[in-house]
């Protein structure tokens, strides 16, 4: 047993202060499943319990979402199933993207903002049923060769996504007070700093995989964020994802 916490908590140092070292014994696998399921599931208990705690119209922008009665549970079952699900579309989409932009980096741009800007079009245009279970089925299938073809790499994303929520997990301390003081600043100034924390982990996490420039992989975060809500979106269309839940995941 102290054995076990010993080591937690030499992981826990070694992403805080030495993120580098931390990947490279993830992708090898000297770090196990033990410690980023842990992390994981310790931070989407406590933040169920924040986002309980927090009032529906904290910060103010919230309030236009109109969520209908969360509770600890219904946070900690969205958390655990829809996040978990986020989690894993994200690191199918970041394997996907660092192959894509193996390719002439403006043509993979390029590429990545025009399927964007169509799939939004469409959506938001055709009222059609078939439309977005044709999308997620050709999705899922890509998603299975991706995962087939690089089933290392999909891995080792997956564990870093799960281990970098130790971060998100340390802020929770300070966006509980902002709440308790009501000072929106201090929550939106707390969120930002966390954001380009978990910005940076990520450009060290690919970047033990993949030789690719900073800009490459900072895009390459932002399309395959983009991805996993546009496959929530995409349930939610066909009504496999309720409206309040869907605004849950927005508010998270």
């Amino acid at each position: 047993m102290m054995q076990h916490i010993k080591t937690m908590t030499n992981n826990v140092k070694e992403l805080l202060l030495k993120p580098e070292a931390f990947f490279k014994n993830l992708k090898t696998n000297k770090i196990n499943w033990i410690f980023p399921l842990s992390v994981y599931f310790v931070y989407i208990i406590f933040n169920s319990l924040f986002l309980n705690y927090r009032p529906l119209n904290f910060p103010n922008e919230l309030a236009v979402l109109d969520i209908l009665n969360p509770s600890f549970l219904f946070y900690f079952g969205v958390q655990f199933f829809w996040g978990t699900l986020i989690s894993v579309i994200f690191a199918v989409s970041v394997i996907f993207l660092i192959k894509f932009y193996t390719f002439k980096f403006s043509l993979a741009l390029v590429s990545c903002l025009i399927s964007v800007i169509a799939g939004t079009y469409i959506l938001n245009n055709f009222d059609n049923f078939l439309l977005p279970v044709a999308l997620l089925l050709i999705f899922l299938a890509l998603s299975v060769l991706i995962i087939r073809t690089n089933v290392n790499g999909f891995i080792y994303l997956l564990k870093a996504t799960f281990s970098v929520n130790l971060i998100s997990f340390l802020f929770l301390p300070i966006l509980f007070i902002s709440v308790f003081l009501k000072s929106e600043n201090l929550f939106l100034i707390s969120n930002l700093i966390m954001a380009v924390w978990l910005l940076i982990l990520f450009v060290k996490a690919v970047k033990t995989i993949s030789a690719m420039s900073v800009i490459k992989t900072i895009l390459i975060f932002c399309f395959s964020a983009i991805g996993a809500f546009g496959a929530l979106y995409l349930l939610s269309k066909i009504n496999l994802l309720s409206d309040n839940t869907f605004k849950v995941i927005l508010s998270i």
